[in-house]
């Protein structure tokens, strides 16, 4: 089915016991019961059950699903996995894996009794058996791996087909194929706050960062997650990009609609804000407030989810694509992650068209003939990027360079470029499919 004017489809409002809320559910939310150092009395430390058991009923107003990275610190499997299913959550489960033999005896214990008990059942979707343990240096990749898969012995004896995975970094697992054969589905760590690029960048350059690791997975016929990512609302760093309620709001926004659009679940760091944290910037990675009420950035915050479409050209039957940051014309592909490179996303709030494949926006910076066009950061107010569908002649009009039209060079290789604007010019004719009709 052929369209002459994209669509939004805007996100739909929940009904909630809170007041405050997101206007999408989010795929999940890591979780603590932490509320001080290390140091504190357990009572100043940890949250007692009823403060958890009213964490998970805000939590369930912004998400179906919570991730925990211990079994014992602050008693949290215990308390978290009935407040959990109380509150309708479902559970990523964790097991703390560190270099002390102690240690990792007592979570496997714990994890025994967990399963003896009956408390561990399919309310638990998924199970970590480490966290950047491998990054850290506290284990090898082998002996993460046997430790992983002594748990997963457990869970089938136990007649149960959990998925089990190892959480890590995108370097390590890209460092260790053998992690990526071990585990149920690659579940990767990464915040782009670190690497000190702009939040309107951060989910660009998680797609750009995951986009090997994604092919070599798919190979293996493994799935792709994110199991911690998340950006700071306040506080600053020298090796940290700015951290702002707005950063934050754009951060969610951009990572929840590239999950959505690339079916990459991800899990946002962290549910509460954590005051207790010696830096300012990592104490406010929180949706909510140390009060339990959602960050007014984030309930204010407007997430719409848009339409995939592939963009045609009807001189040459060609579709609009894009590789590393570069935009060209290709025959429809079928190929995996190939096929990204030819959805599109149309914002006619922002006027901008977004490329699936690495979250970046249709750009023209030369305003003239045979203008160049490539991609570009998304930026809401960059004039570059403000497009206008004509549904009438089917051009694609640049909007700040008036008179000029998308167009290809079909005696330069089918060159991209805009063009003074012709009704007569067939090569300024795009028509947009939707992806589900497609293929």
């Amino acid at each position: 089915m052929k369209l002459f004017i994209p669509t939004m489809i805007a996100g739909v409002a929940l009904t909630l016991e809170y007041a405050n809320a997101l206007n999408v559910k989010i795929f999940g939310c890591e979780y603590s019961p932490r509320k001080g150092p290390e140091w504190a009395a357990d009572n100043e430390k940890c949250k007692s059950e009823d403060e958890v058991e009213k964490d998970m009923k805000a939590l369930a107003t912004i998400t179906d699903k919570v991730r925990i990275n211990s079994l014992l610190d602050c008693n949290v499997s215990s308390i978290v996995l009935p407040t959990a299913k109380k509150a309708g959550l479902q559970v990523h489960l964790g097991i703390w894996m560190s270099s002390g033999e102690q240690e990792w005896q007592l979570e496997k214990d714990q994890f025994s009794s967990l399963l003896k008990s009956g408390m561990f059942d399919k309310n638990i979707i998924a199970v970590d058996v480490g966290s950047q343990a491998i990054s850290r240096e506290q284990v090898d990749t082998d002996l993460a791996i046997s430790q992983m898969k002594t748990i997963r012995d457990q869970i089938r004896e136990s007649g149960f087909n959990t998925p089990v995975t190892i959480a890590e970094t995108i370097d390590t697992y890209v460092a260790n194929p053998k992690l990526i054969q071990a585990v149920d589905f690659v579940n990767v760590i990464h915040f782009p706050i670190w690497d000190r690029v702009a939040s309107n960048e951060g989910a660009s350059k998680m797609l750009d960062r995951l986009r090997s690791l994604r092919m070599t997975a798919a190979l293996a016929n493994k799935k792709t997650q994110i199991a911690s990512t998340g950006w700071s609302s306040n506080g600053s760093d020298p090796n940290a990009a700015t951290a702002t309620p707005q950063d934050q709001a754009r951060y969610l926004s951009d990572i929840h609609q590239m999950s959505v659009a690339n079916d990459i679940p991800f899990y946002w760091y962290t549910y509460i804000d954590q005051p207790w944290r010696v830096k300012e910037i990592e104490a406010n990675f929180g949706l909510f407030s140390v009060n339990n009420t959602l960050k007014s950035n984030i309930d204010n915050l407007n997430i719409t989810l848009l339409d995939p479409f592939l963009i045609q050209n009807e001189a040459t039957s060609l579709y609009l694509s894009e590789s590393t940051n570069e935009v060209y014309m290709w025959e429809k592909s079928k190929e995996y992650m190939a096929t990204e490179e030819q959805v599109w996303f149309w914002n006619p709030a922002t006027q901008q068209l977004r490329c699936l494949s690495n979250f970046q926006c249709l750009d023209a910076y030369q305003p003239q003939d045979r203008g160049f066009v490539h991609m570009f950061p998304c930026i809401d107010t960059e004039g570059n990027q403000k497009w206008r569908f004509d549904n009438k002649t089917n051009q694609l009009q640049h909007i700040t360079h008036n008179g000029l039209c998308l167009d290809i060079d079909t005696e330069r290789s089918n060159r991209i470029q805009i063009f003074t604007c012709s009704n007569k010019t067939m090569t300024q004719k795009w028509d947009f499919i939707e992806k589900a009709s497609a293929y």
